[in-house]
């Protein structure tokens, strides 16, 4: 997987069976995002300082008195 910079998808099709996405312009300030595999050691892929774009959608740490940090759903997500 190459580098790539944070992108919209901006129109997206069925054609003939496969799914086709249309991606718009990144922003030039937007951030450069590189896959690379988590392990034993290593679970931040790399880049620990770059806010993952899924995360910030999907959960929010919260501070819960007397039990310390914990991660949270921010909606409803299917099992499985």
């Amino acid at each position: 997987m190459s580098p790539s910079p944070l992108q919209k998808v901006v129109a997206e099709r069925c054609l003939n069976g496969l799914k086709q996405i249309r991606v718009g312009r990144p922003s030039p300030s937007s951030p450069t995002y590189r896959y690379a595999l988590a392990n034993e050691i290593r679970v931040s892929g790399g880049q620990p300082t770059l806010t993952d774009p899924y995360e910030t959608r999907m959960v929010y740490v919260s501070d819960i008195p007397g039990l310390g940090e914990g991660v949270f759903a921010k909606r409803n997500i299917k099992k499985g």
